[in-house]
């Protein structure tokens, strides 16, 4: 169960550039915390490929940055949530 629709609307409304996630608070666990939150591993290898001279010849991802790895460890960094267990509020 989560919030009313009516209210996830307005919510969302207010603050457009949101998500919401709801889970049963009896049994939620810092797994399955990290699984909503976290960057699949397949997204990773195919953001990569973009990356990659053949796979990527073509790709947007190649014109981001000359210092491609460090670009990826910052956004990898951002979206991988490794921290999860320091948060105080979700």
């Amino acid at each position: 169960l989560g919030p009313p629709e009516d209210q996830l609307y307005r919510f969302r409304k207010v603050h457009a550039n949101t998500t919401v996630l709801h889970q049963d608070l009896e049994a939620a666990t810092l797994e399955g915390y990290e699984r909503q939150l976290s960057l699949p591993e397949d997204c990773k290898w195919a953001f990569l490929m973009a990356l990659h001279p053949r796979t990527g010849e073509k790709s947007p991802a190649r014109l981001l940055a000359e210092d491609r790895s460090k670009l990826c460890q910052r956004i990898f960094d951002f979206l991988v949530c490794t921290s999860l267990a320091n948060v105080k509020s979700l």
